[in-house]
């Protein structure tokens, strides 16, 4: 399935990907690992290749506290050091191409330590599940947004309301879903605040936005 470019591009993936089949997936970062004397190559084509990649399934790309990692898929490898990056599955990540849960738990293919044998334990072991039906952000949590972005209620009605389509519309899932709509809120999904980062107000009276201070 893979053209050549995108097929060197994934075998060098698998020699920079930590024991766990995770990796910094910055571009600038991938290029220095996987093509350090290959001027060729540019920032361009390794995000295209990675698109491509994740599109066909062999890798997942997702986002944490705003910086891009990814996760090899069916990953079998000996777990010999520790995870040097987060997993897809942590609290807060975020998916970039599709829908983490795709990932495929791994072991490290002596049947110890992930996903079989003794005490083993799997990328998915908590499980992602759907926005539940009528969800609402806890009480503490309304307050940390209010106090990190001056929200008032109106404010965080909006972004529940966003958060609650969004999730929806592309069967986003979660294990923790109060930290996935603080990052949801952090990164703007709903694009309601300006330059800035104040929240616009389109007063449907006068039809003119209004800057909330």
């Amino acid at each position: 399935m893979l053209s050549a470019e995108e097929e060197v591009m994934f075998y060098r993936l698998l020699v920079v990907c930590d024991d766990y089949g995770y990796a910094d997936a910055r571009p600038a970062i991938l290029k220095a690992q996987c093509f350090p004397l290959k001027e060729s190559v540019t920032l361009a084509a390794i995000e295209r290749w990675l698109q491509a990649l994740a599109g066909k399934g062999l890798v997942a790309r997702y986002r944490k506290d705003d910086k891009p990692y990814l996760a090899v898929n069916k990953w079998e490898q000996r777990v010999r050091s520790r995870q040097r990056f987060p997993g897809p599955t942590e609290d807060g990540c975020l998916p970039i191409d599709g829908h983490l849960s795709d990932i495929c738990p791994t072991y490290d293919g002596l049947g110890k330590g992930k996903g079989k044998g003794k005490g083993a334990t799997s990328r998915t072991s908590r499980e992602l599940l759907p926005l539940p039906e009528g969800w609402e952000p806890a009480e503490q949590t309304n307050e940390k947004l209010s106090r990190e972005f001056g929200l008032v209620p109106e404010d965080v009605a909006r972004y529940v309301a966003a958060f609650r389509d969004i999730c929806k519309a592309k069967g986003y899932q979660y294990k923790d879903f109060d930290a996935a709509f603080c990052n949801a809120v952090r990164q703007d999904w709903p694009k309601l605040r300006d330059r800035s980062g104040k929240v616009v107000r389109l007063e449907l009276a006068t039809e003119r936005k209004v800057v909330m201070p």
